[in-house]
């Protein structure tokens, strides 16, 4: 072992039996790169749920979203979108918390001290879904620097979001585990 010179703060140099650090190999910096790079990607997946269809029965729990942007079991949901839940099954189990209680179970005045306003309600949807909205509900966008208007919904767009939540609906999310 090779001693090494050691400065400390005062600038008086003393001596150790301290080894150098030892300098790396392109190779290994190569795979320390990579090791990185993984790493990285592996954080930045976002893990999709699978919709599991929900059989409904008198335990099931029914909601409906009020507001938009409550993000719960891998979901940000929207107003206006519905779900239900049956207690033993594993999408159910997936919204308790570690002390097996479930966000399910808070009311309106739980959930304002706890979020600062109301997500969702019990029972069905009592507005309207994506069928009852029509283009021409909407008044129409002018486009800076033309002459041009442009719809903000298009017809097709409103098939495809209205498609989507009859797929989609009432279905209860499930992560992967």
């Amino acid at each position: 072992m090779e001693a090494t010179k050691i400065v400390d703060v005062l600038g008086d140099e003393t001596s150790s039996d301290v080894e150098a650090p030892k300098q790396e190999t392109p190779e290994e910096r190569r795979i320390k790169e990579l090791e990185h790079q993984l790493a990285l990607a592996q954080g930045t997946k976002d893990v999709k749920p699978k919709f599991v269809p929900s059989e409904e029965s008198t335990k099931s729990i029914l909601i409906h979203f009020v507001e938009d942007g409550f993000t719960a079991s891998g979901v940000n949901w929207k107003r206006g979108q519905e779900v239900v839940f049956n207690p033993g099954t594993k999408p159910y189990e997936q919204t308790k918390d570690r002390n097996g209680v479930s966000w399910l179970a808070m009311d309106d005045k739980a959930q304002m001290r706890r979020f600062g306003k109301v997500f969702f309600r019990r029972g069905e949807w009592p507005g309207l879904g994506y069928d009852a909205i029509k283009p021409d509900d909407f008044e129409a966008l002018n486009v800076i620097g033309t002459k041009q208007a442009m719809s903000p919904l298009d017809a097709a767009q409103l098939r495809r979001a209205a498609e989507m939540e009859r797929n989609r609906r009432r279905m209860a999310p499930l992560m992967p585990s």
